[in-house]
């Protein structure tokens, strides 16, 4: 709207000072509280994330063969080492390899996910979703095509 602006009936309208002000607080206000509401979520997503859990039921030097399941009943979740052949067993849900980061270290996963190896092929390290993350049982019952991170 113009500093003059016309109604319907052709009168001159004056837009105050005031509501100019008030606009541009609005707006300020606005972009200094989207960084604020996009942090929330984030820690909201960060606090759901499961931490890895040891699983007794792998072949600690082998990604591939010897996974059994773990975690509840359903969860579509196996015991396969985490980054590296000779590593402590934990519990992830799975997928196709193709729907899953490759990684270095856990610490290069989103939150809830463990950099583990698989069946995805020989060192091939892939940040798979801690069993009981949100996601986790979706992935693991997803239908397509495609060598699956539990080799099934």
């Amino acid at each position: 709207m113009n500093e003059h602006d016309h109604d319907e009936e052709g009168q001159e309208r004056s837009v105050s000072r005031r509501r100019v002000i008030q606009g541009i607080a609005a707006g300020t206000a606005a972009a200094w509280a989207a960084p604020a509401i996009v942090n929330v979520g984030s820690a909201a997503y960060a606090a759901s994330a499961v931490p890895p859990v040891k699983c007794d039921g792998c072949n600690p030097n082998d990604s591939c063969l010897g996974q059994s399941d773990c975690g509840p009943a359903g969860s579509g979740c196996t015991c396969k080492p985490a980054e590296r052949l000779g590593a402590d067993c934990i519990c992830t849900g799975n997928g196709f390899c193709s729907d899953f980061q490759t990684c270095t270290s856990t610490s290069s996963c989103p939150p809830g996910y463990t950099c583990s190896l698989s069946c995805c092929g020989a060192d091939v390290l892939l940040c798979l979703p801690n069993c009981g993350t949100p996601g986790a049982a979706a992935a693991a019952a997803a239908k397509g095509s495609g060598a699956r991170t539990d080799g099934k």
